[in-house]
C-alpha cells in the first residue's frame, strides 16, 4: 500500500471510529442514565433508539447527496454536526435533552458512515477492496477496544458526562484529520442526486444483499444494546468491568481484519453461509446465559471475530453491484442498519425487562438463520449477476 493510500486508509478507520463509539458506547452505561435521570433500563435504551432512527432517516435522506458534493466535503460537515450532538447530549440537564443530543448525533452519523465506506471503496484499486475496507472497518474495532472501554472507565470514576466530552475530542481529532489528509474531491462528486426512490433495489444482487444485512444488523443489536446492562446486573460488574465485554467483542473484529484479505482469495460464494450459520449458533450459546467474567469474554469475542467477516462481505458486495450509485446503495444500508438498532433497542428492547436476555440472544438466533436462509435461496451465477 503506497503512503497517500495508508494515511487517507487510517483517516477513514479514524471516522468510522468515531461513529461506532457513539453507536456504541450507551450500552454499558444505561444503568448510570437510569440514576441520573430516574427512569428504567428500557426508558434509557430509547437513547440509543433515537439515535438509530436519526441516522436511519439521514442514510437513507441525505445520503445520495454524497454523490453529489463529494464525500470529502460531507464528512467534514457531518463532523461539525457529530460535535454539537455531542456537546448537547454531554451537558443534557433533563433526558429529553440527551435525547435531543442523540438526535443531531444520529442525523450527522447517516451520512458519514456511508461517505466514509464510500472513499473506502473509491480509493481501493478494484483486486485490494476487501482488504481495504477491512482495514477501515478496523475503526470499529478501536472504538470497541479502546473508546467505549475507556469512556466506560471515565463514566465510573467521573461522570458518563465525561463520556461524551471524550467523543467531543474525538470528533475534533477526526476533523482536522480529514481537513489535513482528506482532499474534497476525493470520491464520486458533481453527479445529479439521486432521487428518493428505492430504484437502487433493482440492481442485481442489492435487494438480498440488503435484506440480509438487515436481518444480521438487527440480530446484533438486539443483542448488543443490553448485553452491557446483563452482565452488570448477573455478574455484579461495573460499568466499566462490563464494557471489559465490548473490549474483547472489539479486539477480536479487529483481529479478523488482519485476515479478511482472505475473502478476496476464497470468494463470498464459498463462506458467506457458514458464517452465517456459526453466528446464529453464537446466539444459541448466548440464549442459554452467560455464567461467568471470562466464558463471557470469550464467546463475545467469537462473536466479534465473526461479525467483521459477515460485514465486510456485505460491503463488498454492494460496492461491486452498484459502483456507479454507491453513496445511494450504502446509503440505504446505513439506513437499514439503524433501523435494525431502532427495532432492537427500541421496539425489543422492553422484553429485556420482564423476559431478561436469554429472549433477546433467542431472537438474534432467529434473524441469523433468517439472513442465512436469504442467501441460501439466491439465484447463483456469476457474480454481479446474483440476485
Amino acid at each position: 500500500m503506497n503512503n497517500n493510500l495508508a494515511v487517507q486508509t487510517l483517516a477513514l478507520a479514524l471516522i468510522v471510529c468515531i461513529v461506532g463509539a457513539q453507536g456504541l458506547l450507551l450500552s454499558p452505561l444505561l444503568i448510570n442514565l437510569t440514576l441520573t435521570f430516574s427512569i428504567n433500563e428500557a426508558e434509557a435504551a430509547r437513547a440509543i433508539a433515537i439515535f438509530a432512527g436519526a441516522t436511519a432517516l439521514s442514510a437513507f435522506f441525505l445520503a445520495r447527496f454524497i454523490d453529489v458534493i463529494g464525500a470529502g466535503r460531507v464528512i467534514r460537515l457531518s463532523l461539525l454536526v457529530l460535535m454539537l450532538g455531542f456537546a448537547i447530549a454531554g451537558l443534557a440537564p433533563k433526558f429529553y435533552w440527551l435525547m435531543a443530543g442523540q438526535a443531531i448525533a444520529g442525523l450527522a452519523s447517516g451520512v458519514l458512515l456511508p461517505a466514509a465506506y464510500n472513499l473506502a471503496a473509491t480509493i481501493a484499486p478494484p483486486e485490494r477492496r476487501s482488504a481495504i475496507t477491512g482495514r477501515v472497518l478496523f475503526g470499529w474495532s478501536v472504538a470497541m477496544v479502546a473508546g467505549v472501554p475507556f469512556a466506560a472507565i471515565v463514566a465510573d470514576l467521573a461522570s458518563w458526562r465525561m463520556a461524551f466530552g471524550l467523543l467531543f475530542a474525538l470528533a475534533a481529532l477526526g476533523l482536522l484529520s480529514s481537513i489535513l489528509l482528506l482532499p474534497s474531491a476525493l470520491g464520486h462528486q458533481g453527479m445529479e442526486p439521486a432521487p428518493i426512490s428505492l430504484r437502487a433495489l433493482k440492481v442485481p444482487r442489492v435487494a438480498r444483499t440488503l435484506l440480509l444485512s438487515f436481518a444480521f444488523m438487527l440480530a446484533f443489536y438486539t443483542c448488543y444494546a443490553f448485553l452491557g446492562t446483563y452482565v452488570r446486573q448477573n455478574l455484579g460488574l461495573t460499568a466499566g468491568q462490563a464494557s471489559s465485554f465490548v473490549l474483547a467483542y472489539g479486539a477480536c473484529f479487529g483481529i479478523a481484519s488482519f485476515v479478511s484479505p482472505l475473502i478476496d482469495r476464497w470468494g463470498e460464494e464459498r463462506i458467506f453461509t457458514p458464517l452465517l450459520f456459526v453466528i446464529a449458533g453464537i446466539y444459541a450459546v448466548m440464549a442459554l446465559g452467560i455464567p461467568s467474567f471470562w466464558y463471557g469474554m470469550g464467546l463475545v469475542g467469537l462473536w466479534g471475530f465473526m461479525n467483521h467477516f459477515v460485514l465486510n462481505l456485505i460491503v463488498s458486495v454492494l460496492a461491486r453491484a452498484n459502483p456507479q450509485r454507491l453513496g445511494e446503495t450504502l446509503g440505504i444500508n446505513s439506513s437499514l442498519t439503524y433501523v435494525a438498532s431502532l427495532v432492537g433497542a427500541g421496539v425489543l428492547g422492553p422484553l429485556y425487562v420482564p423476559y431478561g436476555y436469554p429472549l433477546l440472544a433467542a431472537l438474534g438466533c432467529l434473524w441469523m438463520l433468517a439472513a442465512a436462509t436469504i442467501w441460501l435461496t439466491r439465484r447463483r451465477g456469476a457474480l454481479g449477476q446474483t440476485a
